[in-house]
């Protein structure tokens, strides 16, 4: 059995005169006395308590902050978030209990993350998620379950990883999203039979990130004034995420004229009746789009670290499919969540993405799109924009036929 050693401020001469005392002096059987004896114990006894008591004070020598006392502490947090309040749990780590029982369990099953002597895995998620949710320091996560940084910086490195792993698997369509009919569609005659055979719908939207000095000009959003990257995801009529490119800086030319084509075609007073085909479409299209509106409502709601960055770019590149991934599955777990009730309700919801910033830099003079240009080093094929502009005014054309 190991001794535990006791850090003390008294100074060493003063312990090396106390040592002797703590040794019972040599004397024959006829002059030790039960009074020698219970001096003797007293005597050592009240040296031990001040021995004790002042190695409980503060060490000017030693940082104090850094150490941790309480070492139980984060598992008890950890037992609470799983056994206690299923609100607190929601609360803390951004879903119910089952869900984060079920995701730890699918991390250390298919994905590589295991448990430490010093760090249960179940704690080990719970600080990622609450960095995640919260946007907290880890400093912060580190006096809360009194780990030090060093460690919860490691934890969160190895869950992000393991979501990564996971995001291979579930940030991508299904089968039956490229077979079959959405029920999202089927069963609402404002999209059936018009629109059976869209997937999904695309958009933007700038996170903001933090860059070195020499990446700022690449980076800078001269309208939001800070820099940001695009992220570019495709999600299907549940609110999941099929598909999101990260990493694109803010001023990227692509996502810029994709945004001016969009906002040239929803442009249109959407409130009052429409009078033409094309009219029609772009009401109905633009209320079927809504879905990925809402899906980056849910997720910039639920991980509040997407617009508060306290990482470099490859972290938060990271960090963007990471909680991509604990969206879609928040979303297959089949249990009611409050973000996306809210979000799901609300179907007018509109975040603020790269196609609906409305007002465009001022000093940016409209572009003159040259497919070529663009598309430096990707061949350029008119016939397909000939192709959707068909499908489009056949199902303008069919919209219009049927608005009686």
């Amino acid at each position: 059995m190991s001794t535990k050693l006791i850090r003390s401020s008294i100074p060493l001469k003063s312990r090396i005169k106390i040592m002797p005392r703590l040794r019972i002096s040599k004397k024959s059987n006829d002059e030790s006395t039960i009074e020698d004896l219970t001096n003797w114990y007293h005597g050592n006894t009240r040296m031990m308590l001040r021995l004790f008591i002042e190695s409980q004070k503060p060490d000017p020598t030693c940082d104090w902050r850094l150490m941790r006392l309480d070492r139980d502490r984060g598992w008890r947090h950890t037992m609470q978030i799983m056994r206690g309040s299923n609100r607190e749990c929601y609360e803390t780590v951004r879903m119910n209990q089952e869900t984060f029982l079920r995701l730890c369990n699918t991390l250390k099953d298919n994905y590589g993350l295991i448990a430490t002597r010093e760090c249960a895995l179940e704690e080990a998620v719970a600080m990622c998620l609450e960095v995640l949710g919260h946007g907290q320091d880890q400093r912060i996560v580190a006096t809360h379950f009194q780990r030090a940084q060093e460690t919860v910086k490691r934890k969160f490195h190895e869950v992000l990883d393991a979501l990564l792993r996971l995001a291979d698997d579930i940030v991508k369509p299904k089968e039956n999203d490229l077979t079959e009919v959405n029920s999202h569609l089927s069963s609402d005659s404002r999209y059936y039979p018009f629109f059976s055979d869209c997937i999904g719908a695309l958009d933007g939207t700038h996170v903001k990130v933090r860059v070195r000095m020499d990446q700022k000009n690449r980076f800078w959003n001269s309208r939001k004034q800070y820099p940001s990257m695009n992220v570019l995801a495709i999600c299907n009529f549940d609110m999941k995420f099929v598909y999101a490119y990260v990493g694109t800086p803010g001023k990227g030319i692509y996502l810029h004229i994709l945004a001016l084509a969009i906002i040239r075609i929803n442009g249109e007073n959407m409130d009052r009746i429409p009078k033409s085909a094309s009219e029609k479409f772009n009401k109905s299209h633009s209320s079927l789009r809504s879905v990925v509106e809402r899906s980056f409502g849910v997720w910039k709601t639920k991980w509040k670290i997407i617009g508060d960055p306290k990482y470099d770019l490859r972290t938060m590149c990271k960090i963007v499919v990471a909680t991509m991934t604990l969206h879609n599955f928040i979303r297959d777990s089949n249990r009611a969540d409050e973000d996306f009730c809210e979000f799901e309700r609300n179907e007018d919801f509109v975040v603020e993405s790269v196609h609906l910033d409305s007002d465009l830099d001022a000093d940016i003079e409209p572009i003159q799109v040259d497919p070529h240009a663009v598309l430096q080093n990707h061949r350029y094929d008119p016939t397909g924009d000939a192709y959707m502009l068909g499908i489009r005014n056949d199902i303008a054309e069919q919209l219009w036929i049927s608005r009686s």
